[in-house]
Formats: structure tokens, C-alpha cells, sequence
């Protein structure tokens, strides 16, 4: 698609005079005249040419909503089936909240838009504990779904749990009126390959054994607040080059492939199963404990550094979740979440803030993720 812009205004005057310098080329015949007119006809020619190719910015981007993973199943007709979408809410389609738990246990159906499948916990129970013996990690059925047990690589290392592949609808739905542009527009993202991620947030004793065997400062934000109370609390104060450096000390001393989740990767596991606004629908309820991948800290705790650049909307976002945003203003990052005194509209899944690099704020910590 051509942009008119002065450049490609000025090409189309080109390609109207090349027409006029042919016109007379052929009038004056093979005189010298001529001659002249039909070279600076090919001269005008190209020159046109190359202003059209150079004022070309590329197609114009779009995006579409697919329907979402549908899937098989019978009625009670012998022989005949329907297809139903797996975000279907009403009655016969698979529900996000009631199938999140399956999901969360690693069902091979787990392509969904929101984490949510129809599938069943047989299918489960074959994927599920070879991915969860790789990483250490031990799950137990109840009523034929598989839960993820944390599991932690040291005594001062996070709790993890297994968050299987699938497809995300990444951003704020239609008719959320709380959305911002920096929420759009909606995309649907492939989580490629299962990963681990923190069950919550790195604690504040976890991040004070770091910094006790590097002997830095304890965090403290730009306003003078210092978070050290409560060793079982999430860690704030801490900027990115924090989160990074405590990354690194971390797979110093276990040799794991720790690192901070992309910004893809923590929506899909934050939303647990949920395509809504928050975890527990389209209100906010209490008491939220875990969601249906198990992680605790949602909607909660502290908002938490993801990896990746900053960018103003969702077009920047990979279409694969493992890869972070490496367009956009990098150096600002990404926030995602928000601490429980803080707004409602922050703590929706869809919600993003930008932070700087050495910005360390009341309320903003981290979670961490590894690689199976």
C-alpha cells in the first residue's frame, strides 16, 4: 500500500513527464531531438521508478480473531457428532473456570485461546509427568485432574510449577471498559512449548539470601522505602537490573536456566484458564488463592518486571510467547498486575505499565521462569 506522501506525489509527476518526453520523442522522429527526448525519458523513468519503491512502507497490518480450538464430540445419537468451540460457555461447551484445572495439568488438548480445554484427564495423565520429572516436579490426580505440585531447585529457591503449551488471546477483550490502546489490539499469541514459572513471586527472603552472598544493598525504593519486613512477602523495590543480577546468581548457584518470564508467557500463565477480565471472571472476588495453573500472587502481591522492550500497543508482541519484545522502546519494561492496594483496573489480566530499567517502585517485583 502506497502512502501519499510528498515523495509519491512527486513520482507520479515523474511518471507524467516520462509519458509527455515519449510522446515527443515519437513526434520528432530520429532526429536529434528525438534522441534527447526518448533518454530523458528513460532517465525520468527510473528516477520515478526508485521514488515509488523508496516511499513504499509495507502492507498495512492487520490482525483476526479466530474462533479458537474447537473440538469432537459425540451425542447421544449413535454415530453422529458435533463440533463445539472450547471457549463455549454455555451448555455442552467446554467452561474455562470448570476445565482450568485440567488444563493446568498438562491435557494435549491444551490449545486453547484462554488455557481452557475439553479435554480429559486420561489424556493428562500421559503428557503431564514426563514434562514434570525433567523439571523435578511431581503432580497428584484428584478427581481425575492433575494439579502441579511446586517443586523448588534449593532451600532459597522459588517454588515452580508447569504451565503446559497452547494458544492466548493476549489483550483486553472487546467491551472492557477499563482498556487502554497499550491493551490492543487483541492477538492471538502460540505458547510453542510447555515452561515452569514461579508459583508466586520471589519473597523477600529469597531475594535477601542473593543479596547476603553478593553483598549488595537491600532494595530500597526512590522514595526511601525499604521492603525487608516479612520474609514470606513478595519482594518490591527491586528494578530490573535487580530482577536480572538475582537471575543470575540464581543459576550460578543451581545451574538452571532461570530467567524472567516474556510478557505472552506470564499472561497465559497468570490467566490459569480465564479469557475474562480477572481470574474469577468479569469481577474481581475474594479471597483469589491459587488460579487453575496453580500460581498464587494474581491480582495481588506485586506487579511484576516481565521480559521484553516496551511497546505502546500489542503489534510489537512475537507471535510466538517464548520469544520476548525486542521492538519498541527498550529502555523502558514491561509491568504486568498490580499490588493488592492498588487500583482495580490495574490487577485486570490485560493491564501493562512501562517502567525503566534502574526505576524501582512501591509494588512492582518479579517472578521467575525456566525453560523445561
Amino acid at each position: 500500500m502506497y502512502a501519499l506522501d510528498l515523495q509519491t506525489m512527486l513520482s507520479a509527476g515523474l511518471f507524467a513527464l516520462t509519458a509527455m518526453l515519449l510522446l515527443g520523442a515519437v513526434r520528432a522522429g530520429q532526429t536529434l531531438l528525438g534522441r534527447m527526448l526518448a533518454l530523458a525519458s528513460i532517465a525520468s523513468i527510473c528516477v520515478a521508478n526508485y521514488g515509488m519503491l523508496a516511499s513504499y512502507k509495507g502492507e498495512k497490518s492487520w490482525e483476526t480473531q479466530w474462533a479458537g480450538p474447537i473440538e469432537r464430540r459425540a451425542m447421544q445419537r449413535r454415530g453422529s457428532f458435533e463440533y463445539v468451540d472450547k471457549e463455549d460457555t454455555s451448555d455442552g461447551g467446554g467452561s474455562p473456570g470448570g476445565n482450568a484445572r485440567a488444563a493446568a495439568g498438562g491435557s494435549a488438548g491444551s490449545d486453547s485461546a484462554g488455557g481452557a480445554t475439553g479435554g480429559g484427564g486420561s489424556t493428562a495423565s500421559r503428557v503431564a509427568p514426563g514434562l514434570l520429572s525433567r523439571l523435578g516436579l511431581a503432580a497428584e490426580a484428584a478427581n481425575a485432574d492433575l494439579v502441579p505440585e511446586a517443586r523448588r531447585d534449593c532451600s532459597d529457591c522459588p517454588e515452580m510449577v508447569v504451565v503446559q503449551s497452547g494458544f492466548l488471546h493476549m489483550g483486553a477483550a472487546n467491551g472492557d471498559r477499563d482498556a487502554l490502546d497499550t491493551e490492543r489490539p487483541r492477538r492471538v499469541i502460540k505458547v510453542s512449548r510447555a515452561f515452569a514459572i514461579g508459583r508466586r513471586e520471589v519473597t523477600v527472603g529469597q531475594y535477601m539470601a542473593f543479596v547476603r552472598a553478593t553483598n549488595r544493598p537491600a532494595p530500597r525504593c526512590e522514595t526511601g522505602r525499604s521492603s525487608v519486613a516479612g520474609l514470606t512477602s513478595a519482594i518490591d523495590c527491586v528494578n530490573y537490573r535487580d530482577a536480572v543480577d538475582y537471575i543470575g546468581w540464581l543459576n550460578t548457584t543451581t545451574n538452571r536456566g532461570y530467567r524472567l518470564p516474556t510478557e505472552a508467557e506470564w499472561e497465559w500463565a497468570a490467566r490459569g484458564g480465564s479469557s475474562d477480565r480477572f481470574v474469577t471472571g468479569p469481577v474481581l472476588r475474594q479471597p483469589l488463592g491459587a488460579n487453575g495453573f496453580g500460581l498464587t500472587g494474581i491480582h495481588g502481591g506485586v506487579a511484576e518486571i516481565v521480559a521484553g522492550c516496551w511497546s505502546d500497543t500489542l503489534r510489537e508482541v512475537p507471535g510466538d510467547a517464548a520469544r520476548a519484545t525486542r521492538k519498541g522502546d527498550c529502555g523502558q519494561r514491561v509491568v504486568r498486575d498490580a499490588g493488592a492496594d492498588e487500583a482495580e483496573a490495574l490487577r485486570r489480566l490485560s493491564a501493562r505499565r512501562s517502567i525503566g530499567l534502574r526505576e524501582a517502585r512501591h509494588n512492582v517485583g518479579f517472578r521467575v521462569a525456566r525453560d523445561l
